[in-house]
């Protein structure tokens, strides 16, 4: 079993790759990267989420057919679910709901590529 150092260890490093990836498709996420920089993966992406509009990223990520590098799907992943209350999850399941996303179908699909990883 993980310990919640490796949980946060992995989920920095599973932001990182998603970053690094989001500007080799040519979206910079400056914010974002600012704000880990200054919060850490997990600060950032709590901040991020539980701002009640979705970021200007996420909807770019949506446009884009992108959501899978979205810290909002990460953050339901089973993986990750530790730490995260209840208030970020919900709060990230809304957002996605909210631009059509089938919360259910994505969260399967990025489970199974997060174990490939």
């Amino acid at each position: 079993m993980e310990t919640d150092e490796q949980v946060v260890a992995n989920f920095e490093l599973h932001v990182r790759r998603h970053i690094a990836a989001l500007q080799a498709l040519g979206h910079p996420a400056n914010v974002f990267t600012a704000m880990v920089a200054d919060y850490g993966a997990v600060g950032a992406t709590r901040r991020l989420i539980l701002d009640p509009a979705p970021s200007y990223g996420l909807w770019r990520l949506a446009e884009t057919g992108n959501l899978s590098l979205s810290v909002e799907l990460a953050t339901l992943l089973p993986a990750y679910r530790p730490l995260f209350d209840d208030a970020v999850r919900d709060a990230a399941w809304r957002k996605l709901e909210l631009l059509g996303v089938k919360v259910p179908d994505e969260i399967a699909d990025a489970d199974r590529a997060l174990v490939r990883d």
